[in-house]
């Protein structure tokens, strides 16, 4: 796959709610971050969600030090496997502070300090 920016593997617990509509659901749903990008992540979860449909998260304290934002990202692509939904999401609403704490991570990891 083409990517305009690095992953790198996290393996990170994700709480997320799903968003019908303009609603947020209020129950909370459990996952996994698999890999992590500038613009989008690819997760696990037992929860099955539609394509293009959006989750909202809030951007976890491990990753971006005090930082207290939520983040929103689109379903682009699905598989079912092995008993979990993988999903490839793209970030759709983030704020600008999360975004360069994102970026400083994921440079961090890179670099290897």
């Amino acid at each position: 796959e083409d990517r305009n920016s690095p992953r790198i593997d996290i393996n990170m617990p994700l709480i997320f709610q799903l968003i019908k509509g303009k609603l947020i659901e209020e129950a909370m749903c459990e996952g996994d971050i698999i890999d992590i990008g500038y613009g989008g992540m690819y997760i696990t979860s037992r929860e099955k969600i539609e394509l293009f449909c959006e989750i909202k998260f809030p951007l976890s304290m491990s990753l971006a030090a005090n930082i207290h934002s939520d983040v929103y990202a689109k379903i682009i692509k699905s598989n079912f496997i092995d008993g979990l939904f993988h999903y490839h999401l793209e970030f759709s609403s983030i704020s600008e502070e999360a975004e360069i704490a994102i970026k400083r991570f994921i440079n961090r990891i890179i670099e290897g300090t």
